[in-house]
């Protein structure tokens, strides 16, 4: 590293030549030996401390390291790749796209993330972007472009609690008896099973083992609608992978099911459940032909299909089945999604409670209580 004065007709200047981590040089002219001082020391504390950055990638935009960070997890599952692009597509790409990624600054990310809120926004969708946001800064820093990120604490309003309808068992009957025949053994199994619907509609007829005692449902896949058509994928954690009991009830919906079809058990990798035209089931078809028309039938329009997991978790633990148990059935890596995303309480589970507070404060102590009271 050195400092050379050069003359020319312009005057004089000071050249500041460096070597870079990898041994190329570098330089840069300064109009006072002051000015280039200054750059020489900042340069070498930068590169003692680790956070010198490339002056090679200086005009490095954050749509090429959008592009990087969209292609470093080759095992991200395909409908996770297309919200990622869309995001990038719609909302972060139009105004940060060609904006060199070392000069965006904290204020214009928060204007940009403001809009979104005046917009009308969901506060859950303006996480994702944000999340996929931050993201693609990090990688910047990975990239040794940048050395901390500007999307640090950006500002927006907080998510409202995930709204939770388990059904009663009234409910639940009302929805078997409203639901076209062919599907009650489906809406049987995700009530009884707590099955996500891509993983009942990736189902094969080999996984299920009706004749073990008890019967058992081998959950190893799901079948997801994506950009590049319908794929069979593994479950995102090993916790998706599980074997899950049967009622008889539902061990004999399935062989009904199967039956039904004009199919045997043999048929091993066919799909386990299949519309009445024997296709993959479609979750928008289902859902929109099947299941809402049968909901609003019986009153329960504000149920959608994955209140019947929520259905299922809700039931476990007023059963006081252990939380163990339950986070396993559910296929959760962790024990808090179970209880604070997908169990709820319930009416009976408060007024038991409430009786048992009662039968504590008049057991022993009620002349006391009534006393104080």
């Amino acid at each position: 590293m050195s400092i050379h004065k050069t003359t020319s007709k312009t005057g004089s200047k000071y050249l500041v030549k460096l070597r870079r981590p990898d041994g190329t040089q570098y330089s840069k002219t300064f109009r006072t030996r002051k000015l280039a001082e200054v750059f020489q020391t900042s340069e070498k504390s930068a590169m003692n401390t680790n956070s010198w950055l490339d002056d090679r990638q200086a005009k490095t935009t954050f749509g090429i390291i959008a592009e990087r960070w969209l292609g470093q997890n080759t095992a991200k599952r395909q409908r996770t790749l297309d919200r990622d692009k869309a995001i990038l597509r719609r909302h972060l790409l139009p105004v940060l796209g060609e904006r060199r990624i070392a000069l965006i600054k904290k204020p214009e990310l928060q204007t940009l993330v403001t809009t979104w809120v005046s917009h009308g926004l969901k506060p859950r969708t303006i996480k994702r972007q944000v999340a996929v946001m931050k993201a693609v800064f990090q990688r910047a820093i990975d990239d040794d472009l940048i050395v901390k990120t500007p999307a640090r604490a950006l500002k927006y309003p907080a998510a409202e609690p995930v709204e939770h309808h388990p059904l009663s068992t009234q409910d639940v009957t009302k929805l078997l008896e409203a639901i076209t025949p062919f599907y009650r053994p489906m809406i049987y199994i995700l009530i009884s099973t707590g099955l996500r619907w891509s993983e009942l509609a990736g189902l094969q007829i080999r996984d299920a083992q009706l004749l073990q005692k008890p019967p058992k449902l081998k959950i190893e896949r799901g079948l997801h609608q994506t950009s590049k058509g319908i794929k069979l994928e593994a479950p995102k954690t090993n916790a998706g992978r599980r074997t899950i009991s049967l009622t008889t009830t539902g061990a004999e919906a399935i062989a009904g099911h199967i039956a039904t079809t004009g199919r045997t058990m043999a048929q091993n990798d066919e799909p386990l459940f299949v519309s009445p035209n024997g296709h993959p089931l479609n979750y928008s078809n289902f859902r929109n032909r099947i299941f809402k028309p049968a909901l609003k039938q019986c009153g329960l329009d504000e149920i959608d299909i994955h209140d019947l997991r929520r259905t299922t978790a809700t039931v476990l633990v007023a059963q006081q089945i252990d939380a163990k148990t339950i986070q396993e059935i559910m296929g959760h890596s962790d024990i808090r999604t179970t209880l604070n995303l997908y169990a709820s309480s319930t009416p009976q589970a408060h007024q038991k409670a409430t009786e048992a507070l009662g039968a504590y404060l008049n057991n022993d102590s009620e002349k006391e209580t009534k006393d104080v009271l």
